[in-house]
């Protein structure tokens, strides 16, 4: 299980994220199952990561923290912070790819 709630120091949110092609996934009751099409791994994303997720869509993450201060009732400050170490573990997953320059930033997963 990912679960994003923590209050670790953020990343940039300048990062241009996507979901890798081949991961589909699925929001239930808030949370993703996101399941690795090439090696039949399952993610459970829950909290900030569940909700930074179904916002990859190769953009800017810059103004998605205001989102998520709104979704948790927390603080912008709280949500920029677990917005980075969402987006770090999404990382070590292996289940989002960083766009390059002008790289297309369209959405390459499946729901």
């Amino acid at each position: 299980m990912i679960d994003g709630d923590g209050g670790l120091t953020s990343g940039g949110m300048e990062e241009r994220l996507r979901r890798r092609g081949h991961i589909n996934w699925l929001e239930i009751d808030g949370d993703v199952v996101a399941v690795d099409g090439v090696t039949g791994e399952v993610h459970l994303l829950r909290g900030s990561v569940a909700v930074v997720w179904q916002l990859l869509d190769g953009e800017v993450l810059a103004g998605v923290d205001e989102m998520v201060a709104e979704t948790f009732s927390i603080s912008v400050a709280q949500a920029a912070n677990g917005i980075g170490e969402s987006v770090a573990m999404l990382h070590r997953a292996g289940i989002v790819d960083e766009l390059a320059g002008d790289e297309p930033g369209a959405a390459t997963g499946s729901r």
